[in-house]
């Protein structure tokens, strides 16, 4: 990893991580790491996910897996001309969910 550390210029004593096989093993990593460092407790009912309209079925079938509620990922919509997620979307979505409680938990963006 200290050869990636380097080439993206990311601070040497701080940074750390792991290479995965795939986007598949990278999600079901990723989510379960941000979930038991954001999240206090066990109740997931309110914790949400963002994602792109065009982003990769595996993270919704890794939410599932891990037992997230299914009704609670938000598809942000992306530009058709570059498939970038709509920012202004997710920013409305954001403060929709926040003023009802909702618990951010990350926002994964499109795949090219």
């Amino acid at each position: 990893m200290n050869w990636f550390i380097t080439l993206m210029e990311f601070p040497e004593k701080t940074a750390d991580g792991f290479l995965t096989t795939g986007s598949s093993l990278a999600t079901l990593s990723a989510i379960p790491m941000a979930r038991a460092r954001l999240i206090e407790g066990n109740n997931y009912s309110m914790v949400t996910l963002y994602i792109s309209d065009e982003s990769d079925h595996c993270i919704r079938k890794v939410w599932s897996t891990l037992g997230l509620p299914l009704k609670n990922i938000r598809f942000i919509s992306t530009t058709r001309s570059d498939f970038k997620m709509n920012v202004d979307d997710l920013k409305r979505v954001l403060e929709i969910d926040l003023t009802n409680n909702f618990i951010p938990l990350c926002i994964v963006g499109s795949q090219l």
